[in-house]
């Protein structure tokens, strides 16, 4: 989950739409997605990530690529996560 927060501060941080941390973010996702602000204050904190249905309508507010969001495609952490997937089925 750490990776999905990380991707999501980077793409708030990318989007100017977007209000800064502190300054009515979550609550500016929130009222995009019509949910509750305590839903994304638990994507910040890295305590849970979105339904994909949602990450998707997340992703199309800020401004990012769903499968990016989602999975992350820069610096290998698809690959690595891939690796870490074949590891627990080899051990299972």
């Amino acid at each position: 989950m750490d990776n999905f927060k990380k991707r999501l501060v980077e793409a708030c941080a990318g989007n100017d739409d977007i209000p800064q941390f502190g300054k009515g973010q979550q609550t500016y996702i929130a009222q995009k997605l019509n949910i509750s602000q305590e839903a994304v204050r638990k994507w910040f904190a890295g305590d849970t990530v979105p339904r994909q249905s949602l990450a998707k309508d997340l992703a199309r507010v800020l401004g990012v690529k769903h499968s990016w969001l989602a999975l992350g495609t820069g610096h290998g952490e698809i690959n690595t996560d891939i690796q870490t997937a074949r590891r627990h089925e080899h051990t299972a």
